[in-house]
């Protein structure tokens, strides 16, 4: 599982992306997308994953949660690395 993944950024982030596949509007998941492109050093690809996220929750008339929006607002934050 994603537990078994952590500090391989790569295969964490595939796993998250088999959830998100199965369930598009679960943030944990999006959330885990994110860091893990964080890790990388990708953060476009991280504020793409949240843009992402948002649409797939607004499709369902909701939207992102505090602790997704904080990690949002950490992406802008030279040399944040959300954990």
């Amino acid at each position: 599982g994603v537990e078994a993944a952590a500090g391989r950024p790569e295969a964490a982030l595939a796993l998250w992306r088999t959830v998100i596949a199965r369930s598009p509007a679960d943030e944990r998941a999006w959330r885990g997308v994110i860091r893990g492109h964080l890790a990388m050093g990708r953060r476009a690809d991280a504020i793409r994953a949240f843009e992402q996220c948002r649409a797939a929750l607004a499709d369902l008339g909701a939207a992102p949660s505090a602790e997704t929006s904080h990690l949002r607002e950490s992406i802008a934050l030279p040399g944040v690395m959300s954990s």
